[in-house]
């Protein structure tokens, strides 16, 4: 299957479910974030998210909360 025609299949199935849109790609920083929040160390999220510096992954992550986390305050 060639990306776009998963990345069509997704729209579809969040379209017929109700859900918001997002990216694959999302999922990524999203699951950085979570990662973060439940306090897994560092190094393991960097393996996981095949980031080379902790830079990138860093602020990957403190990004998504950040975004998060004024959602919620209003």
């Amino acid at each position: 299957m060639k990306p776009y025609n998963v990345t069509k299949a997704l729209k579809r199935a969040l379209k017929k479910n109700a859900l918001p849109d997002f990216r694959f790609h999302d999922l990524r920083h999203y699951a950085a974030s979570i990662l973060h929040a439940i306090g897994i160390p560092d190094q393991y999220i960097m393996n996981y998210g095949g980031w080379k510096t902790d830079y990138v992954m860093k602020s990957v992550y403190r990004n998504t909360i950040d975004e998060e986390t004024q959602k919620m305050q209003y």
